[in-house]
């Protein structure tokens, strides 16, 4: 009970959804156990692009406002076979509860790379000093045409609107990328669009840490 009270204060300072978490506190009776969950899911540098191991991530993925729970559900999953970590700006469009998300197959672990921010600033601010690629059909060069390297942040707007224009504004054209599509095409469903410029970013990094 102690450490769950740990665990809303953090969620309060840090805004993570640790409703996913509560059924294995709940089930933890050994107070070493709850221990060892709480440091393994808030560890020093965890929330800073790191891994409870201390490996740099990948990549960072971030949704604005994203609105469809079967989407995040997907793009946690590619999380979690790519190595990069999510980071979802709200409000939300969903309940991180649904049932539509769980379907993905998602488990705790694969949650706990799940990082929420109450607003753009919020995320602004602890992606302060990384290379932040907005991703948009509004954009002139592909993704193929950038060099990434890890730990670059790849940004992506809400599925009926993509990223509005005061978002937008605050990075130079320059770093906005696009996916190639035939000319009476208006855009990818969004899942698959992250997946197919991850996984380009990826490529260029030699799938590092790839089986």
């Amino acid at each position: 009970m102690r450490i769950w009270i740990l665990f809303y204060l953090f969620n309060y300072v840090f805004y993570i959804d640790l409703s996913y978490f509560k059924p294995l506190v709940n089930q933890a009776d050994n107070f070493s156990v709850n221990i060892a969950l709480f440091e393994y899911f808030y560890t020093p540098g965890y929330r800073q692009g790191r891994g409870s191991d201390g490996e740099a991530t990948m990549f960072e993925l971030a949704l604005y406002e994203p609105e469809i729970a079967p989407n995040t559900g997907n793009i946690i999953r590619l999380c979690a076979n790519t190595g990069c970590r999510l980071h979802l700006i709200e409000p939300l469009g969903f309940d991180l509860e649904e049932k539509k998300l769980r379907r993905a197959g998602l488990d705790y672990h694969d949650l706990a790379l799940v990082t929420r921010y109450p607003d753009f600033d919020a995320f602004m601010q602890t992606m302060e000093g990384k290379r932040i690629f907005p991703c948009t059909t509004k954009a002139k060069a592909y993704a193929s045409d950038r060099a990434f390297q890890a730990g670059d942040v790849l940004l992506f707007g809400p599925e009926t609107r993509g990223l509005p224009a005061e978002v937008l504004a605050q990075f130079d054209s320059a770093q906005w990328l696009r996916i190639p599509m035939m000319p009476t095409s208006r855009s990818l469903n969004l899942s698959n669009a992250v997946s197919i410029i991850t996984y380009e970013a990826w490529r260029q990094i030699g799938f590092e840490g790839a089986v």
